[in-house]
């Protein structure tokens, strides 16, 4: 029997449900250029179940439900044993947190690196968004709100957060003022909704579906989708050849997407994607 490894749970891996391999243990596992399925047994269960593992990026995918069931939290770790060619025990040390804390992770219990990166975020977009009044929370892994915030949600957006556990990183809002007839005649105010999702890697293809996901589920005149690092050419090159992928349905007609990265000088740098 091969002896098994500790993987560490952190912010992502809770989020997505995935857990991060360490390279030293990458031998234990298959590689290629695609995702690749792998068979997992979890804790005693003697029926194993089919989840995704990905080569290029090290991560092993379906774990949410097991993360749930657990209630794990940052800090706990997934132990890994490989039990044959592609097929793997796993179970899950609980970190000492005292008893009663938070099962959700919370942006207060974030590391300061991701922490700063957040609320560096939240206070570059309250100034590039004009209106008469701009709010916005940091709502990471579907911490808590604010009951501000919770008023500005229909009924639908607050039965998602309630119900799938899962929020934009930022959320909030904007009062406009909008013209009922399009020429700046009989204008009054409107509350429209902003989303923003954060990441702290190169933005992907799959980024653009969770911030038009988040952008449809929140009713969001506004979408955002912001990383501190550069976007690969690829998958700029993939946004500019198929346009559509930036557009989501909001309730006042279809909406795009807005791009930026996040400087180190704590501003935001936006992105057209003309060709």
């Amino acid at each position: 029997m091969e002896p098994a490894f500790e993987c560490n749970v952190t912010y992502a891996p809770l989020k997505y449900g995935f857990v991060n391999i360490p390279a030293r243990y990458l031998d234990f596992f298959p590689r290629g250029p695609r995702t690749i399925t792998v068979e997992v047994y979890f804790d005693n269960s003697k029926t194993g179940q089919q989840v995704k593992y990905q080569p290029q990026y090290k991560r092993l995918f379906g774990l949410t439900n097991w993360y749930r069931a657990h209630r794990a939290r940052f800090g706990d770790k997934v132990v890994i044993q490989r039990l044959g060619k592609g097929t793997y025990r796993l179970n899950l040390e609980q970190s000492k947190m005292p008893a009663g804390g938070p099962a959700i992770l919370k942006v207060e219990h974030l590391p300061p690196k991701e922490k700063d990166l957040y609320r560096g975020v939240k206070e570059a977009l309250t100034k590039e968004i004009r209106g008469k009044e701009v709010y916005l929370e940091v709502t990471a892994f579907g911490g808590k709100m604010s009951e501000r915030l919770e008023h500005s949600l229909d009924t639908q957006a607050f039965f998602f957060i309630k119900t799938e556990k899962h929020s934009p990183d930022v959320m909030g809002y904007v009062i406009e003022a909008e013209s009922s007839l399009g020429f700046g005649i009989l204008s009054q105010e409107q509350m429209n909704r902003i989303i923003a999702e954060i990441k702290d890697d190169p933005i992907s293809i799959a980024d653009f579906y969770q911030a038009k996901r988040y952008g449809e589920v929140f009713d969001a005149k506004y979408s955002f989708l912001i990383s501190n690092k550069p976007m690969p050419e690829e998958v700029r090159r993939f946004v500019v050849e198929r346009p559509v992928i930036q557009h989501y349905q909001y309730t006042g007609g279809q909406r795009e997407i807005i791009y930026a990265e996040f400087n180190s000088q704590g501003k935001l740098q936006f992105e057209d994607f003309e060709d």
